[in-house]
């Protein structure tokens, strides 16, 4: 779902609820998109290779819990902006994986 946040202003406004009209803000974006992107990229391989299931659940639980530490910390304003997000990471955190 984030993936989709690198190939347009109006996905990034249908994703985040945000209006990215700073082109900082918009790079930021882009660039977190592209991330995420190369992160399940890797999860992915980690996913078929027994022996890097366990650090890569851990990667993914991490990148997972800082954005809801993160949104937690950013105020009712943010949380409200970014609610779909927050939501479906802490229900990605309390799933448990398929592959361990």
């Amino acid at each position: 779902m984030r993936v989709l946040g690198a190939l347009g202003a109006s996905q990034r406004r249908k994703l985040y609820a945000v209006q990215a009209d700073d082109s900082a803000i918009l790079l930021l974006l882009q660039q977190r998109a592209t991330l995420f992107a190369v992160l399940a990229a890797v999860m992915f391989y980690c996913a078929l290779t027994p022996g890097l299931r366990v650090p890569g659940l851990l990667v993914a639980l991490l990148c997972t819990a800082s954005f809801v530490v993160l949104a937690l910390s950013g105020g009712d304003e943010m949380r409200h902006a970014l609610q779909r997000v927050f939501w479906v990471d802490v229900v990605l955190m309390g799933r448990r994986p398929v592959f361990c």
